[in-house]
Order: C-alpha cells, then sequence, then structure tokens
C-alpha cells in the first residue's frame, strides 16, 4: 500500500512540474523591477576613457536629472533633461539646448533614451548568466542590455556597446 501511494505521489508531482502554466520566462520576468518609475540612483558612467560619477534621477518618461560628483573637474554640473530641451548649469552659469540641435551621441541623452525604453517595454529577451540576468532591447538602432541582480531584485548595469558607453550602478532609492 505504501509503494502504490508513493508512487502515486510521485507522479502528481511529475506531471505538475512538467505541465507547469508560467514559462521560465515568465517566473523570471516576475522578479524583476518595474522599470517604469521615479528613482535616483548613484552611477559611474564609462565612456571613450573618461569615468563620470553622478547622481541620476528619474521623474517620469523623458524627464530626467543628472548631478555629477567626479571628476573634480564637472563636480557640479547639472543637466535637466525634458522632451523638448537640456538645461546645463554649472554655479551661476546656465544654458539651455533644444533637443533638435543635440548630438545623437550624446551620453547622458542616449542613456536616458535607453532607460525609457526598456521602462516601456513589456516584453524583452533575456539570458541568465552568472553574474544575474540580462535584458536586452534595441533603440533608435542601438543595441543595450540591462543587467539585474535576481536575489536583490535590482539593476546593476546598463551597457551600450556600439555607443561605448557602461554604467555601473553604485544604489538606487525609490
Amino acid at each position: 500500500m505504501k509503494k502504490v501511494f508513493l508512487t502515486v505521489i510521485l507522479i502528481v508531482l511529475f506531471v505538475t512540474m512538467f505541465t507547469s502554466c508560467k514559462s521560465m520566462e515568465e517566473l523570471i520576468k516576475g522578479k524583476v523591477p518595474d522599470l517604469n518609475r521615479a528613482f535616483t540612483s548613484e552611477v559611474i558612467i564609462s565612456y571613450d576613457g573618461t569615468e563620470v560619477k553622478a547622481t541620476i534621477t528619474r521623474y517620469g518618461t523623458g524627464l530626467w536629472s543628472m548631478v555629477v560628483s567626479e571628476p573634480e573637474t564637472m563636480a557640479g554640473l547639472t543637466l535637466n533633461y525634458n522632451d523638448e530641451s537640456v538645461v546645463a548649469s554649472m554655479g551661476e552659469l546656465s544654458f539651455e539646448i533644444p533637443l533638435e540641435k543635440l548630438e545623437s551621441g550624446a551620453v547622458f541623452a542616449t542613456l536616458f533614451r535607453v532607460f525609457d525604453n526598456a521602462a516601456a517595454m513589456n516584453e524583452m529577451s533575456f539570458t541568465q548568466t552568472e553574474d544575474g540576468v540580462r535584458f536586452s532591447g534595441n533603440v533608435n538602432g542601438q543595441d543595450y542590455q540591462l543587467l539585474f541582480d535576481p536575489a536583490e531584485n535590482t539593476l546593476k548595469s546598463i551597457s551600450i556597446p556600439e555607443a561605448g558607453i557602461e554604467v555601473k550602478i553604485l544604489s538606487t532609492a525609490l
């Protein structure tokens, strides 16, 4: 009787495990943080041999602020980005640049476009790596990757290989 009962239990477990309604993608996707929200992050942006430490704040789609803290020569530079323009200020000096006049390869603008694109996506392709879960996307012909730590449920880095931009997320506050 015990053998029959054990066999039935094993068959039920086997059938349940292999006919689950949720795919692996749905299980992992459920653990990825909602990107479409306001947040503030401490980041290190690497581009063309230069590293910039900054605080970036996302207020909503197309509404960003970035305050540079390192290197010392750029410390205090503030960029306020919206759908129409970028306002750059440092100390008493301030000027506004319409987005149509901004170079398409501007590092901060590329980073903000990538993040806004990822936040608007309902589904993204992903791969599980030893570093975490890597999601891939494309905006304006540029591929990008977002690396998440599934255990902490946090974004760890953003990579835009074609533009040579790497962003390490040090901390995030919602």
